[in-house]
């Protein structure tokens, strides 16, 4: 079922209004059919408080494959102000197949460019390869917060090179000890120190202290992956934790999920669905286009509600920045472009 959702901010603070419902102008409707404007829900129908500032509502599809047109009216500190807004209703994907799966996403694009949500041959291959380019586009239009994501690493007694996650971009923040540990974060510095510690003081054994990120050799099969290289060689077992960017996979498999989860699934379903548009050689006033990128006067667009929704899942501070720099080589953990 679909849900609408609203936030009511003032100076830039979640606050209250005095009343929040679903209601256009002329209190017609709360939300209406774009197919025939049947209204789907009464004007009036009050929005459900999440928290302070924060509301929803959600209602029954009549039908699948339905987009919506809804507004809401706020009212606060004495002042009416109006706000429209476009919604995708359930689509009819396969049975059992959810629609924010790579499956559901090429099946909903067969719909919309072929009137089936089953195509095949070079149908299929197209609707597949404009899933995985709007996604592409998706990922690169902010640095979102799903992209970091935690990690341990295991140190072994006797070795000093770990691989990393096969995802892995870069480095994101600190490698570090257990708390009970008692040591402090380890120190970066480039590959060549490393090597130059391991050359000359092979034998050289205990917790590291140094470490290097480095690309081990290039496999066409499997894609650029990266190693850690650290010393002194542990001695022991530890298991450290860390924090790394993403670097997002392709879709394959009918079962696989672009990253973000349910939460950014209607914005990635509308981004593909431009590139339908796209395809078909519609421009900027078209359908879809509107939905994703706004309609430049009342409603912002998908893209940019994500955008904004997206930063409350990162500190309003990184704390203070210092160089790790030093007279051993160090510097600062190895950057890399996001590949897809």
């Amino acid at each position: 079922m679909p849900t609408i959702n609203i936030e009511h901010e003032v100076d830039g603070v979640l606050t209250t209004p005095t009343s929040i419902v679903l209601a256009d102008r002329a209190g017609t409707y709360g939300v209406k059919r774009n197919d025939t404007a049947a209204t789907v829900v009464n004007a009036g129908t009050a929005m459900t408080a999440q928290s302070t500032g924060v509301y929803y509502h959600t209602f029954a599809d009549p039908a699948n494959d339905l987009t919506y047109t809804y507004w809401i009216k706020i009212v606060y500190d004495g002042t009416t102000t109006f706000s429209e807004g476009t919604i995708q209703g359930a689509t009819s994907t396969g049975s059992g197949v959810n629609q924010h799966s790579f499956a559901g996403l090429y099946q909903r694009l067969g719909r919309y460019l072929f009137n089936s949500t089953a195509p095949t041959g070079a149908d299929l291959t197209l609707c597949k390869e404009i899933v995985n380019d709007g996604l592409l586009d998706y990922y690169g239009q902010a640095d979102w917060s799903f992209f970091q994501v935690a990690a341990t690493i295991s140190f072994t007694s006797g070795d000093y090179d770990y691989d990393l996650p096969a995802n892995f971009g870069y480095l994101n923040g600190e490698i570090t000890f257990p708390e009970d540990a008692g040591r402090g974060p380890l120190i970066p510095v480039s590959e060549s120190r490393v090597r130059e510690l391991q050359t000359g003081d092979d034998d050289a054994a205990g917790d590291p202290v140094y470490y290097a990120v480095r690309a081990k050799a290039f496999v066409a099969g499997t894609g650029q992956r990266y190693e850690l290289v650290v010393w002194p060689t542990p001695n022991a077992s530890r298991t450290m934790v860390y924090a790394y960017r993403v670097n997002p996979a392709a879709l394959v498999n009918d079962s696989d999920y672009p990253l973000g989860g349910p939460l950014h699934g209607p914005a990635i379903l509308a981004r593909c669905l431009l590139g339908g548009e796209r395809h078909k050689q519609v421009g900027p006033g078209g359908y879809y286009h509107q939905l994703y990128y706004g309609d430049g006067r009342t409603d912002k667009g998908a893209l940019a509600r994500m955008r904004e929704m997206d930063q409350r899942n990162r500190p309003g501070s990184l704390g203070e920045m210092t160089d790790p720099s030093d007279d051993t080589g160090a510097m600062p953990v190895r950057m890399a472009e996001w590949t897809y």
